[in-house]
């Protein structure tokens, strides 16, 4: 038996400090579920808990799945430079011209779809793919779309709405929403649609919520959901070949994941048992 030592796994962008507890205390409830995963799985429950090692088809989604994030994303990205889709942002923001006060409830929402997705296994609603392999999807997807929404807000420089900051581009907050929809969508839209449903109308209030409040422009929104959506189905897509290297063809190994905070940033590392 060989013992790995941890190593990086997840490396987090820095996020806005008020909410740095909230992603500690997500990574701290990974961790601590994860690490009770037994490596056997019983020969009935075959059917209910899928390995994308074993069951590789299931796993990948079909190429139609990426048509919607491509749309949104190409939307987003024109936003760059029409004029026309400007002038849509515009009197789409004049809308809320009128609002009363900011409804700040989408700073918490944006996450209820994937704490959702681990809680739903825990009180046994299973869905294709046990806790473990979906900690990890979850967490790639995670992990490609804080560097994707990281780096093209650095890149672009779009001034916000409110005027606070030229970060808008895209919305961080919609694209967190729609990586958990898509996730509760790829895991349980053959056995409970509704779930997806529900996941997607969550993620659909997030990004209208950041419009209201007047924090970001219709496309931030519209280019954060395409990025979401896309890297979940990647991070499905990818994650049969990163299991293949980390597991052996037969078995089930145990892994823990381990979230660090030091004084330099925070993040996560694998522990294996191979």
């Amino acid at each position: 038996m060989i013992r790995y030592p941890p190593v990086p796994f997840l490396i987090f962008a820095l996020t806005p400090m008020h909410m740095q507890k909230y992603l500690l205390i997500g990574l701290l409830f990974l961790a601590a579920v994860s690490h009770g995963q037994t490596p056997y799985i019983p020969a009935d429950t075959l059917e209910q808990v899928h390995s994308p090692l074993q069951h590789r088809q299931q796993c990948l989604p079909q190429a139609g799945s990426f048509i919607l994030p491509a749309l949104a994303l190409s939307y987003g990205s024109l936003s760059l430079f029409s004029t026309a889709i400007r002038e849509f942002d515009y009197s789409v923001q004049d809308l809320g011209k009128y609002r009363s006060h900011p409804l700040r409830v989408d700073d918490y929402l944006q996450y209820v779809p994937a704490v959702s997705g681990i809680g739903l296994q825990l009180m046994g609603i299973k869905g294709k793919h046990q806790l473990r392999d979906r900690s990890i999807m979850l967490g790639m997807s995670t992990a490609l779309t804080i560097l994707s929404v990281r780096s093209l807000k650095y890149i672009v420089g779009r001034q916000r709405p409110d005027s606070y900051a030229r970060n808008s581009f895209p919305s961080g907050h919609t694209a967190t929403a729609f990586v958990g929809a898509t996730f509760l969508w790829m895991e349980y839209k053959d056995s409970h649609p509704w779930i997806g449903i529900a996941g997607y109308s969550l993620a659909v209030g997030t990004g209208i919520l950041r419009v209201y409040n007047n924090r970001h422009w219709f496309s931030d929104v519209v280019m954060g959901a395409g990025l979401g959506m896309l890297n979940v189905r990647l991070a499905y897509w990818l994650y049969p070949s990163l299991q293949r290297l980390l597991f052996k063809q037969d078995e089930y190994k145990q892994v823990m994941l381990s979230p660090w905070l030091s004084d330099n940033g925070y993040g996560m590392s694998v522990h294996l048992q191979l």
